[in-house]
């Protein structure tokens, strides 16, 4: 899968109040699509040359080939150190994501 990678970091598209690609746990289809979305070069290029919200929706129903894809206003890139373990959180199934980082102060090691 493709990536955009600066400065050691990856791009991770995130909605901080909305739901863009969270619920990427349900199964294995679902997950899939979802690191789709969240890696996606093209919409973080996007991102990153203020491309105006109807262009990236634009965009994004070409990429993923569906005319209904829900693209939040907010979409916006979390950088994550490259090789990172994480996963994208939700506060309450579609009010907002947020990037968690595993590292020694957040998990546990059996």
């Amino acid at each position: 899968m493709e990536k955009v990678i600066c400065d050691g970091k990856v791009a991770v598209l995130i909605s901080p109040k909305d739901c863009w690609a969270a619920p990427y746990t349900w199964d294995k289809k679902t997950r899939e699509f979802a690191e789709s979305k969240l890696f996606c070069p093209i919409l973080v290029k996007a991102i990153l040359n203020n491309e105006n919200h109807n262009e990236i929706v634009k965009k994004a129903r070409e990429i993923f080939n569906n005319e209904d894809i829900y693209v939040p206003e907010d979409l916006t890139i979390e950088w994550v150190p490259k090789n990172a373990l994480f996963r994208v959180e939700e506060d309450d199934g579609w009010s907002g994501e947020y990037v968690v980082i595993f590292d020694k102060n957040n998990c546990i090691v059996a």
